[in-house]
């Protein structure tokens, strides 16, 4: 069935699964890696600019689920940056904890959504080059 994009993507992954899993694994991470990186463009793009440590720390992750023969991506800020503290002291700060500050806001500090702005921006895409790769992988099959 076709999405609100025009994208069957339910049709295209069912496709997969007369396949074994290793061969599932192999196309899905595939897809799932160019799809997700259209996601962390779209993040780098959105997020705002200030030292420029959290631009650079924005990065794609892709896991297998090898049981279930499929592979999911992980788009977002990771890894620590040396900050000020209350305290006066530089403490190793999550870029995830800093992230989410600032997509969600504070008490004092109005948001400033960049994450789940750039997955709506970027979904209609990524669902075309998910399905796209797929099916071009199971040409190849």
């Amino acid at each position: 069935m076709l999405n609100d994009f025009g994208v069957d993507v339910a049709e295209t992954t069912k496709a997969l699964e007369k396949f074994s899993n290793n061969i599932r694994v192999k196309v899905t991470r595939t897809a799932t890696r160019k799809a997700a990186k259209i996601i962390e463009n779209a993040m780098i793009m959105m997020a705002p600019r200030r030292s420029g440590s959290l631009l650079e720390s924005i990065r794609t992750r892709t896991k297998v689920d090898k049981e279930g023969g499929r592979a999911y991506a992980v788009v977002g800020p990771s890894g620590k940056v040396l900050s000020m503290g209350n305290d006066g002291i530089l403490k190793k700060r999550s870029q995830r904890f800093k992230a989410r500050f600032l997509e969600y806001g504070t008490t004092n500090m109005k948001a400033v959504p960049f994450i789940q702005a750039s997955k709506d921006r970027s979904e209609r895409e990524v669902e075309k080059v998910f399905s796209d790769e797929i099916e071009k992988a199971l040409k190849k099959l």
